[in-house]
């Protein structure tokens, strides 16, 4: 039961970040929301990967 709630929460998260990232074009919007909610589990490492983790400054080491 926690992971549901536990998945919901990230989707609801997902879903927020996405559209109030600028990062992500206009147009692609609509997309990644469908793809975050029918393929969450497959869909929101790899949006994370592209939109949060590489947003948050320079990740070259070096």
């Amino acid at each position: 039961m926690f992971t549901i709630f536990y998945i919901f929460g990230l989707l609801v998260f997902y879903i927020y970040n996405l559209f109030k990232n600028e990062n992500v074009k206009s147009d692609q919007k609509v997309l990644w929301a469908l793809v975050l909610f029918m393929g969450n589990m497959m869909a929101m490492p790899i949006y994370w990967y592209l939109y949060i983790w590489r947003e948050s400054g320079d990740r070259n080491i070096i």
